[in-house]
């Protein structure tokens, strides 16, 4: 979409050689989430990006996003800061 919309808005190609996100949830902590406060609902589904820049082909990148939760969420909190990073490190590896 970046690609396709770059020129349009007046932007160069863009800074990504491939990039593509991928979200998704843990039924156990969408549980958990909603159980300390339901306005968790809006954290769901999680999302780890993973992207070359043009010009870096030594590197591949990988971010997700922290979310910010609503309530009495630190436990939960924890876990799902926990699974996105080991996500992330074990893309690396």
């Amino acid at each position: 979409m970046l690609d396709r919309t770059a020129s349009d808005l007046g932007f160069d190609r863009g800074i990504y050689k491939a990039a593509e996100s991928f979200e998704f949830c843990s039924a156990m902590i969408s549980h958990m989430m909603i159980q300390a406060d339901p306005a968790n609902l809006t954290v769901c589904p999680f999302t780890v990006s993973v992207y070359q820049l043009i010009g870096d082909q030594e590197h591949v990148y990988v971010a997700y996003q922290v979310p910010a939760f609503s309530g009495n969420s630190d436990a939960v909190e924890k876990k799902t800061l926990k699974l996105l990073d080991d996500i992330a490190n074990e893309s690396i590896e």
